[in-house]
């Protein structure tokens, strides 16, 4: 949890063990970002998800999302935190809102990009009972 934003009292609905289990995912969502890891990353996503990034096309499915993701670990190395500050649970869906910060420093040397936001994920249980994101969009604050 990053200790630079302000804090907002989270919004919690759903049982208790499928929130924590969510908490848990968005923890290794960000560890493996952090490491730079695009296998870990890849098995937080459902097959299908598509993520939204600001100001390129939507990435749809596990091949885009591996370009893209290969593409930024390539060229930067990647520190970012999340706050939680909401996450509701329906059945086999989910969404969190919250807030992040990155730091993106380039590998070839040069001035490192930080970018604070929010963002929107929502989540999809699989056959296995695991929470996978299957969709992502967030922006920064400018």
């Amino acid at each position: 949890m990053n200790e630079d934003f302000p804090r907002i009292p989270a919004t919690v609905v759903g049982d208790v063990k499928d929130i924590e289990a969510i908490r848990k995912l968005t923890d290794e969502a960000v560890s493996a970002l952090n490491q730079g890891d695009v296998g870990a990353s890849l098995k937080l996503q459902a097959s299908d998800a598509q993520v939204l990034a600001p100001l390129r096309p939507a990435e749809i499915g596990s091949a885009a999302i591996r370009a893209s993701l290969e593409s930024l670990f390539g060229r930067y190395s990647v520190f970012e935190s999340r706050t939680l500050e909401e996450i509701q649970v329906h059945g086999t869906w989910a969404f969190t809102r919250g807030s992040y910060r990155s730091v993106l420093t380039p590998r070839n040397g040069g001035q490192a990009v930080e970018e604070s936001g929010k963002y929107v994920e929502i989540l999809r249980k699989d056959a296995t009972g695991a929470w996978k994101y299957f969709r992502s969009i967030w922006n920064s604050d400018g």
